[in-house]
């Protein structure tokens, strides 16, 4: 699970630049929104609360990949990724 979380925040384009947008924009347009991004090959919608957008962005500006504790991994994916999505289901 974590790696399917690493793999969302992989998929996320904090760059200002290439986005063509800052980094106010970028917090608007994903914090408390839908958003579809592909993972693994399969899209998925998010939806990202202040906390993991931030803990997203931090550990993508200190160079750190991992960005949820095991523990943590399944609570996360159920608040952040939307739909009904179980850990059965992502194990498959």
């Amino acid at each position: 699970m974590v790696r399917m979380i690493d793999a969302i925040a992989a998929a996320i384009n904090f760059d200002p630049e290439e986005e063509n947008r800052t980094l106010k924009q970028t917090k608007q347009y994903f914090i408390n929104r839908v958003r579809t991004i592909a993972v693994f090959g399969t899209t998925i919608k998010i939806q990202l609360d202040p906390q993991s957008f931030n803990s997203f962005l931090k550990n993508r500006v200190i160079g750190e990949r991992r960005m949820i504790s095991e523990e943590n991994a399944a609570a996360w994916i159920e608040k952040n990724v939307v739909g009904g999505i179980t850990k059965e289901l992502l194990d498959k």
